[in-house]
């Protein structure tokens, strides 16, 4: 046998020789019968306790695997693990493993982007996922020793790590912490480990040792080195038979000492005010409500290593069974209570990986199926995607027209973090999307999504040499090197560019002369006043500019763009007619009859225009329900009921 394997062995062997031997003499010294032997009669009562705690060790954990699998991949579900892996990075080799290495954590912000590759197939990171959080739970359990009857309540830290990873909404766009979901379930798997080996060793130099060694992996695991020790700390002064506090007293004072010495001794990229929560995700200035779980998770921890030794009694009793039991209960319902629930946002994570994937169908789809007033961001990704399918001439205006609210702490934001890249991209402003990457890489690191957007417009910019940099970058991951070979031959060989889908679509649009200017976050705002304002051009640009100027309800720039259109087209699309009938009827200066407007849409006009004039003394509100049975889906609805939209 292996001399190192057997060593391992010998470890685990005697820790759990140590453990049972402790709860022996615990229990003994608990009933007050040190010397009594006497073997028990064997009693069905028993036998039945025994069989309801084996039963408990199964169903508790198949609960809570089957509650994480089900939140994991419903809702948002698979399209927001999707983003996330999109939202992370992960390059092997050396250069990669350096860079994470350069602040503190960085071992578990390695490790992190590394796991977080699975969620893109969702199915197998949610999986893998959930077996971390069982395992968290089980370790948690072993380490601080609790009875059959206190197991179940071991699952808050789990539970905690798990309600993180489905509270961000809208935040998964201002993280600067690689794999951030990840990030707590490794790291509280590793303090809690330390405090395992702690608690296995008997002798105090040895414990001294241990917690010495522990404060010393701080560069590697950043804040939760810090917390191993602390929790070794509180184990020691906790332990009424052995109070040797100095033990305590060096594990807090290397605590205090070893991150600064490490920021002042060591070059790193660590900022004084992080040192000591290094490792912690960064979201969004430690956002109150989401940073909860990781204090509930701290305290929890902290409490369990006292109640080891200070709480034996209450433990032994029946009611701690129900005690613990309930906690699992409210652990696993808080979860599907407090997560993160917004069908809009559903919507348009599901959307923008549809795109991304180059399914606008699917894109459609998903729009079509939300019944709340959509977010200006779900209705420019609609737009999108009906354009580069050919069915916004005669769609657009049967999709919700709105500006819901985002529900984010950050609602000015919201649009500009989200969806800056992919909207600026698929209308074809490709600087802009290319320097909103960069800013945003700038901010809050690499990301496969702004990798790939910088390779392709890149590649449509003729900048070759630059494409191939970022593609192989993305090469290096463990499911985009396809995607990136993919685009690597279309630098070496431009004229595949041409014979793309994606960028065939995209291409004429950027017919335009190419200037960077400023659009102070103001993204829709922005694209559709400087696409509107285009005139002439290849025959995609010109109908998109059509399209905003419906939008914008600008009359004078409706006409000669749709005239163009009608001299080079055999078919007039339906929201193109309604636009023209309505204009025509406003301003009384084109006649309509000049087109080939269909018969069924000119009499439908007629009983719009019938309904208005009997309407016409009725308020705004009572005709925009009104007219919404009947008229919901045409330009004419949108023209005079859907106002003073708030774009961004």
């Amino acid at each position: 046998m292996p001399h190192g394997l057997f060593d391992v062995r010998h470890f685990f062997a005697n820790f759990a020789l140590s453990n049972l031997l402790h709860n022996q003499l615990l229990s003994q010294s608990m009933s007050g019968n040190k010397a009594d032997s006497t073997p028990k009669p064997n009693t069905g009562k028993r036998t039945e306790t025994n069989t309801c705690a084996r039963m408990s060790y199964i169903l508790f954990p198949a609960i809570f695997a089957l509650s994480s699998i089900v939140l994991l991949m419903t809702g948002a579900g698979a399209p927001y693990l999707r983003k996330l892996e999109d939202l992370s990075f992960f390059m092997g080799g050396q250069w990669f493993f350096n860079h994470c290495m350069s602040v503190p954590a960085g071992f578990i912000d390695w490790i992190a982007s590394f796991l977080t590759q699975f969620f893109y197939y969702p199915w197998l990171g949610a999986t893998i996922f959930t077996a971390a959080l069982i395992g968290l739970w089980a370790l948690t359990s072993a380490t601080f020793r609790l009875p059959r009857n206190l197991s179940p309540a071991a699952i808050v830290p789990s539970a905690m790590m798990l309600l993180f990873a489905l509270m961000p909404g809208y935040l998964i766009y201002m993280s600067k912490t690689p794999g951030f979901i990840w990030t707590g379930v490794i790291g509280f798997s590793f303090s809690i480990a330390a405090t395992a080996v702690f608690r296995a060793s008997r002798r105090p130099l040895v414990r001294a040792i241990i917690i010495i060694i522990c404060t010393f992996t701080y560069p590697l695991f950043g804040f939760y080195s810090l917390l191993g020790a602390g929790l070794c700390a509180v184990d020691e002064i906790s332990n009424r038979q052995r109070r040797i506090l100095w033990i305590a007293i060096t594990g807090a004072a290397l605590a205090a000492i070893i991150p600064q010495l490490y920021f002042y001794l060591f070059e790193s990229h660590a900022m004084l005010s992080h040192i000591y929560t290094a490792g912690i995700p960064r979201m969004a200035a430690d956002f109150q409500p989401l940073m909860l779980t990781y204090w509930i998770t701290i305290g929890t921890l902290i409490f369990m290593s006292a109640l080891f030794h200070s709480g034996r009694k209450a433990n032994q009793q029946k009611s701690a069974g129900y005690i613990s039991a309930a906690i699992f209960a409210i652990s696993v319902i808080s979860i599907f209570v407090c997560r993160f629930r917004d069908a809009n946002f559903e919507t348009m994570v599901a959307m923008d990986i549809a795109i991304s994937d180059g399914d606008n169908s699917a894109a459609i789809r998903k729009a079509r199926e939300l019944k709340e007033e959509p977010t200006r961001a779900v209705e420019m990704l609609t737009h999108a995607a009906l354009f580069h399918r050919g069915d916004a001439p005669d769609s657009l205006f049967t999709f919700p027209q709105g500006a819901a609210e985002y529900a984010s702490p950050y609602p000015f934001l919201a649009l500009r973090l989200s969806s800056a890249r992919s909207l600026n991209y698929l209308f074809g402003r490709l600087n802009d999307c290319y320097r909103w990457c960069m800013e945003d890489m700038v901010e809050y690191g690499y990301k496969t999504e702004y990798l790939r957007y910088m390779s392709k417009c890149a590649l449509m910019n003729g900048e070759y040499n630059l494409a191939r940099r970022y593609l192989r970058m993305i090469s290096g991951s463990m499911f985009h090197s396809g995607e990136a070979e993919k685009y690597l031959r279309y630098a070496d060989n431009p004229e595949l560019i041409g014979n793309d889908p994606e960028m065939a679509s995209i291409k004429p649009l950027t017919a335009y002369d190419s200037q960077l200017g400023g659009d102070s976050g103001l993204i829709e705002h922005y694209i559709s006043s400087n696409v509107a304002a285009l005139a002439g051009g290849p025959p995609a640009l010109v109908e998109l500019s059509l399209q905003f100027n419906m939008k914008k309800k600008d009359i004078a720039e409706f006409w000669p763009r749709f005239m163009l259109y009608a001299r080079t087209h055999d078919r007039l699309p339906v929201h193109y007619q309604e636009a023209a009938l309505l204009f025509s009827a406003l301003e009384n200066e084109v006649d309509w009859h000049r087109f080939a407007i269909d018969p069924e849409i000119a009499a439908r006009f007629e009983r719009f225009m019938t309904m208005a004039r009997q309407n016409s003394n009725y308020s705004e509100e009572y005709n925009r329900e009104a007219f919404r049975k009947d008229f919901s889906d045409t330009y004419w609805f949108y023209y005079f009921f859907i106002n003073d939209l708030k774009t961004t």
